[in-house]
């Protein structure tokens, strides 16, 4: 095969190679690019592109030549005979491990229903090398908004918040060494809600820790929230296009204009985007 491929390409320089054997050399000298390979380079160029799409399918891009590494439609978000249909709502990063190169950054998942938004919210965590469903957990509550912190535990796992219907903001990972390294930070822990259709914008702060969460710590410690700030724009002139707020792990002090009126604000967190790059396993 070896010499089979360097006499083709012979040929090929030559000018004696047919149609088809001039094919097989242009394959060949793309599998063997550099920027094809799914191995990390040393600039960190060579990455995977994580993309979740309405369908609830995740999909990882090759950034060198935009092939399609691997794709997975969600197992954990078939509906139960009889129940809600689950929709795809927001990819979250969950754990880059740096430390050891034999373990496999994840990702995760969260589902909600398409019809209700009462229906308790579905995570699902996928492995972001091979594209296999880890585990999947139906949680007992509906989620609004989910966000990661700029907060890791000693396995690299991410922090996140998920704030379920009635503002109450529950903590993941559920361990003891998250809730101490959340415990330290949580007086600079914001989120925000937006109402396009009335044209307000609330922003809320975490306060104490719910004690009788401490003995369901699967799905997360409990904490309750306290409304801080609000903004209202005149419906008669004035509307909510869009919001863009920073990268979730850039600690900074914003200004932000609304109508007229300034609001400094110390953010802790925004908004995921629904795309996540992943570096390939190192050679």
């Amino acid at each position: 095969m070896f010499f089979q491929g360097h006499f083709l390409k012979l040929k090929a320089t030559l000018f004696l190679a047919s149609a088809d054997e001039i094919a097989a050399v242009q394959e060949s000298r793309l599998n063997q690019a550099d920027k094809t390979k799914l191995t990390r380079d040393h600039n960190g160029f060579r990455k995977l592109l994580l993309v979740l799409t309405k369908s609830g399918k995740l999909l990882a891009l090759h950034t060198g030549d935009g092939r399609i590494v691997w794709s997975l439609l969600i197992p954990g978000f078939r509906a139960p005979h009889g129940g809600p249909q689950v929709c795809p709502e927001k990819l979250l990063l969950w754990q880059v491990p740096h430390q050891h190169a034999e373990e496999r950054p994840e990702v995760l998942v969260l589902g909600k229903s398409c019809s209700t938004s009462d229906f308790p919210a579905v995570l699902s965590w996928v492995d972001a090398y091979k594209g296999i469903e880890l585990h999947t957990m139906k949680l007992s509550y509906p989620v609004t908004h989910a966000f990661g912190l700029p907060l890791t535990d000693s396995s690299e796992q991410r922090l996140h918040l998920f704030v379920d219907d009635q503002a109450q903001a529950h903590l993941l990972p559920g361990s003891e060494e998250s809730l101490d390294l959340f415990l330290k930070q949580k007086d600079n822990a914001y989120f925000y809600e937006v109402d396009r259709r009335k044209g307000i914008i609330e922003g809320y702060g975490i306060k104490g820790l719910v004690e009788s969460s401490r003995q369901t710590s699967s799905e997360g410690y409990l904490f309750e929230t306290e409304k801080l700030w609000s903004v209202v724009f005149p419906e008669e002139t004035e509307s909510i296009a869009t919001v863009a707020t920073r990268r979730p792990d850039e600690v900074t002090t914003t200004e932000f204009f609304f109508s007229r009126i300034q609001i400094k604000l110390s953010w802790f967190h925004i908004e995921q985007t629904q795309k996540y790059f992943v570096h390939p396993r190192i050679a």
